[in-house]
């Protein structure tokens, strides 16, 4: 009996990259969204809605 998870994970290389300069640039100022995105979060993008 094999159950599978199912979670809202998701690879994306060019987040990944842009996560790790952005907060870097704004002196952590990006630092939880960088979290997010490095979790594989899908709501990671909609904090620049708004």
């Amino acid at each position: 009996m094999g159950s599978r998870v199912i979670t809202d994970q998701r690879a994306r290389p060019i987040s990944t990259v842009i996560s790790i300069v952005l907060p870097a640039c704004t002196h952590g100022y990006f630092l939880p969204w960088m979290i997010a995105t490095l979790c594989g979060k899908s709501n990671a993008w909609p904090i620049f809605k708004g």
